[in-house]
């Protein structure tokens, strides 16, 4: 989470392809870990009777987020420019991580 929040700040001031590319790559290295780990304690944490349905629903969450997301921050980005809204993910992300840190484990 952190990793994608210190991404987005540094693609934020990224000017032209040759800059994009590696940063966006650096910012995108936590996302697929993130999905792993979402993934494997969603199917720890219910019932294996209901873990279809619970994966049904965390798929059509991250759908809609994901879909609510690109609508809202191409609004903003031709509204005020790319760079608050990069800067913005980049603090929710940033702010996020020691957030989850301080949730309850279950052991």
């Amino acid at each position: 989470m952190a990793l994608s929040g210190v991404g987005f700040a540094a693609v934020s001031l990224a000017s032209g392809f040759a800059g994009l590319v590696p940063l966006m790559f650096i910012a995108g290295l936590a996302v697929a870990p993130t999905a792993t780990v979402a993934a494997s304690v969603l199917g720890n944490s219910v019932p294996a009777g209901a873990r279809t349905e619970a994966f049904t629903w965390f798929a059509s969450a991250n759908a809609l987020g994901g879909a609510a997301g690109y609508l809202l921050a191409g609004s903003l980005a031709e509204l005020l420019s790319a760079r608050p809204v990069l800067l913005t993910a980049a603090a929710l992300l940033l702010l996020g991580a020691p957030i989850s840190l301080a949730l309850p484990r279950k052991s």
